[in-house]
């Protein structure tokens, strides 16, 4: 239904959604080495925004 994407749309998308840039993808790679360094992944994971 149109209104319910109305409203996700308007709660949840900003202009950081459209491009976050290189903060956004810094927060990203922190966020990932976090979770990395408590074990919380298996593998590295390499930050490839598109």
């Amino acid at each position: 239904p149109k209104e319910t994407i109305k409203k996700f749309v308007n709660m949840y998308v900003n202009n950081l959604t459209l491009d976050m840039g290189d903060e956004g993808k810094r927060a990203l790679e922190k966020m990932f080495e976090m979770a990395q360094a408590k074990k919380l992944l298996n593998s590295d994971i390499q930050v490839e925004v598109v």
